[in-house]
């Protein structure tokens, strides 16, 4: 037996077999929840915001394709992390085998363990699809770093790259330094036995375990991150935002970002590629509440798929305010959905008449822009070969060619659906569509390559997946695109330290045949504007000047 926490459920929740879920009285959002956690417990928060209504936090069941904000933005999911039931998968782990099959192996076993839907998850009964009630524990959060895909390409392995004429030690191993980011793992799992989960349509609380132990843990948690006058003469400690980030500083600078994007345009006039997704990383220090970092981000940036993780040493933590779905699988009826995103426009903060008629317009000069509207049909089509691969066949469509969405920038985005072959498990599908189309260019494999060349970094997070996986096998994950990296020396429990941590934050364009190489510079900053608020008035100088990185001096084209 299982609970099903339908929405005809009554006040006191259902409890079978263990499984425990029911509302508790919580004051505030989970941001505000967030900000009242205890230093001492580290967290993995999943948040789910709207910019309907231009931050005013509203949000209705209609409007976005794919099935409205109200279908993206309803849950949120904060959870504490047991250091015990974290795994990770790092690169230098990987990389100890001598063949790329061996490496590549290892690195789909990975994936699949952490997709495998938990046993539990065909003990269903009729009603518990996708918005019917709570999303059912235990829970997994997931993290895939970009540079997996350079593990999973075959036409990425090292003797390859040595075949192409590009440099590479004899046993590749001082190359495979410098194409992984060292401070995230290529894969992380993060098993959580419950959650407190947040009901935005009903501005309402949850408490949902997959034990009565863990229910237990998680009700004495509400006491220290619920109301003050519940605390029984205990005092609650409430933090604040206290922060100070910046300046932030481009490591390849506005015109080493201008040559490459020139460099891509030149290989797309020559046919090698057709569209090329460049990027550069804003860094600079942190001092601080990393946690209110993050919230000021979400308060910006209104993230769809925002997610904020603490992973343990040595690992650094993760910030994410993404806009974007990467894939949504949903158990019960095998349904898959992507949404990429292609075209931005930025709209101004002010949230009067004046903030209605920017909207209007920059929604007007998104939807008639013709190079966006290529670069997004080329990404559509590369993402359901990617679905048609593991779906059913004759089972992949565009629901939505295109539509315009409001996310702090505005967005136009597609919606392509498909079936997931009954033969087919959620690894499979991940497998498949990894790394997501959107953040590549196409063709992919290629598009991949010529990124590796000219961006001459490792991405890390950036441009990977972080998914909430659930206790009937669905799950939901995000393009980690408007993503921080923040590494500390310093424990979770010392915020106050004196030593800064770093903060790094990517921001990119997608390149076509007519872009403009001093527009799509602007566009990346614009897409920065969740940091960049955040970092004062003295970051645009800072900005053009690069930072001191050692950069990749090979051009693709020689």
């Amino acid at each position: 037996m299982m609970v099903r926490a339908g929405m005809g459920m009554g006040s006191r929740g259902r409890v079978r077999l263990g499984v425990v879920v029911e509302p508790i009285d919580l004051d505030g959002g989970p941001l505000e929840v967030l900000a009242r956690w205890p230093r001492t417990t580290p967290v993995s928060a999943l948040i789910s915001e709207t910019a309907d209504g231009r931050g005013a936090g509203t949000l209705s069941e209609g409007g976005a394709g794919g099935g409205g904000a109200a279908r993206w933005s309803r849950w949120s999911v904060l959870a504490p992390i047991d250091a015990q039931r974290v795994r990770t998968l790092s690169a230098q782990s990987v990389m100890k085998y001598g063949s790329f099959d061996s490496r590549r192996a290892v690195a789909e076993e990975a994936v699949r363990a952490a997709f495998a839907a938990p046993t539990a998850a065909g003990d269903r009964d009729a009603g518990t699809g996708r918005g019917c009630g709570v999303p059912q524990p235990p829970y997994r959060v997931i993290g895939l770093a970009y540079e997996l895909g350079r593990v999973l390409e075959p036409s990425d392995d090292p003797r390859r790259r040595v075949a192409r004429g590009e440099k590479d030690a004899g046993d590749g191993e001082s190359t495979e330094r410098t194409r992984f980011a060292p401070d995230v793992p290529l894969v992380f799992e993060i098993e959580c036995l419950g959650a407190l989960v947040f009901d935005r349509l009903e501005r309402r609380w949850w408490v949902a375990a997959s034990q009565g132990a863990e229910a237990d843990r998680l009700r004495e948690l509400v006491r220290w991150v619920g109301p003050g006058d519940a605390q029984s003469g205990t005092e609650l400690e409430v933090r604040g935002d206290g922060f100070a980030l910046g300046p932030l500083r481009s490591t390849m600078g506005h015109d080493a970002f201008v040559r490459a994007v020139r460099e891509a345009l030149e290989l797309i006039r020559e046919g090698d590629v057709f569209q090329v997704n460049l990027s550069h990383e804003l860094r600079g220090e942190l001092r601080g509440d990393r946690r209110g970092l993050f919230r000021g981000m979400c308060g910006t940036a209104r993230p769809w798929f925002g997610a904020y993780v603490e992973l343990p040493a040595p690992w650094s933590t993760i910030a994410s305010v993404s806009p974007e779905l990467f894939l949504d699988f949903d158990a019960c009826g095998r349904r898959v959905t992507t949404r990429p995103i292609k075209g931005t426009r930025a709209i101004s903060e002010s949230h009067g008449t004046g903030g209605a008629w920017e909207i209007a317009a920059a929604t007007e000069e998104l939807r008639r822009a013709e190079k966006d509207s290529a670069e997004l049909n080329m990404i559509v089509d590369l993402l359901r070969n990617d679905l048609g691969r593991v779906c059913e066949f004759g089972s992949v469509r565009v629901e939505e060619a295109r539509g315009i969405e409001s996310h702090a920038v505005m967005h136009a985005v597609a919606t392509v659906v498909g079936r997931l072959g009954d033969k087919r498990s959620a690894g499979d599908l991940v497998l498949a569509a990894y790394p997501g189309g959107s953040i590549t260019g196409a063709p992919k494999v290629r598009a991949m390559q010529v990124i590796e060349s000219l961006e001459g970094r490792a991405r890390g997070m950036y441009c990977g997946t972080i998914a909430l996986m659930c206790g009937d096998g669905s799950f939901t994950s995000s393009i980690a695109i408007r993503t921080a990296t923040i590494t500390r020396a310093c424990s979770a429990e010392d915020e106050s330290a004196s030593d800064p941590a770093v903060v790094r934050f990517p921001v990119g364009a997608g390149i076509v045949a007519d872009s403009d190489p001093e527009a799509e510079w602007r566009e990346t900053l614009d897409k920065a504007g969740a940091v960049l608020a955040l970092a004062g008035r003295q970051y645009h100088q800072a900005l053009c000047e690069p930072e001191v990185v050692e950069r990749n001096s090979d051009s693709v084209l020689k």
